[in-house]
């Protein structure tokens, strides 16, 4: 009996569809499960896979798989590219767009085969459609975001501006860049109040970035919590820094907390 289903779906070299399970703590393949009989008392299992087999291994249903797989890739990199583009935007449209390609596929790959459609195999491509769809865009959108902000940093020509308000005037509001968005100083502004940082180095383009609030607030709480390490809060800690210090520790921070709640810096 199947303990555990892996879920992996893979392709031979002949074109041909299988998939991986976990069976009594080994990896095995659909095809090996089913010349060994142990799908015997699985017929859910067994029909489940005999009709996504079916789909993918028309003509049609590969054209069809391949085209919503792409599409759901270009969703994820338009997320990731466009101002307030979010990681779970991404993986829901791709879903979607998954869902919807998937049936289609089917409806035309069964049609195709028995001049009848098969709504079984539909329903059950369509919902593999959907979870490749959600995967493959979510990866799509991480790839890209890594990129850009490999390629994006700060700019080349830093503009800088002699108060916060001088800055607004020229950016705006940080929502026109980043949805719900706030505008982030790296080198926080307080160090200006406090005499620490010019107003020049604080208030310009290499330092403000465009985040979410979601995003500005887990910053914001990290750098007032208490540091056991440091014996002080991480914000008292780095004031103790040099500029070019307390920017590094500040990028440093600001990329962590964006990559792990997948959010977008937005650069100027």
């Amino acid at each position: 009996m199947i303990d555990s289903v892996a879920g992996d779906l893979i392709v031979g070299e002949n074109g041909t569809f299988d998939v991986v399970f976990e069976c009594d703590g080994e990896i095995l393949l659909l095809s090996e499960l089913t010349e060994s009989k142990q799908l015997d008392d699985c017929g859910f299992f067994s029909n489940l896979f005999s009709k996504i087999k079916k789909v993918w291994n028309s003509t049609v249903g590969k054209i069809g798989t391949i085209v919503t797989v792409a599409t759901c890739a270009v969703v994820g990199v338009v997320c990731a590219v466009v101002p307030g583009g979010q990681l779970i935007t991404a993986a829901c449209v791709g879903a979607a767009v998954g869902a919807i390609g998937g049936g289609i596929t089917a409806i035309a790959s069964t049609y195709v085969q028995d001049g009848v459609v098969d709504w079984d195999a539909v329903l059950i491509y369509a919902g593999v459609g959907a979870v490749a769809g959600a995967a493959t865009s979510a990866a799509s959108y991480g790839i890209t975001a890594t990129i850009k902000g490999a390629f994006s940093g700060a700019s080349s020509k830093v503009k800088s501006f002699n108060s916060y308000s001088s800055f607004k005037k020229e950016f705006g509001s940080a929502s026109k860049y980043v949805k719900n968005g706030e505008w982030h100083h790296i080198v926080e502004q307080q160090t200006v109040k406090k005499g620490i940082n010019g107003a020049s180095s604080v208030y310009n383009t290499q330092n403000t970035v465009a985040i979410s609030k979601n995003l500005h607030t887990q910053v914001s709480a990290y750098y007032s919590t208490y540091n056991s390490t440091y014996g002080m809060t991480f914000r008292n800690y780095i004031n103790t820094l040099p500029f070019e210090q307390q920017y590094s520790e500040g990028l440093k921070v600001l990329t962590e907390f964006a990559k792990r709640l997948g959010e977008t810096i937005y650069w100027l």
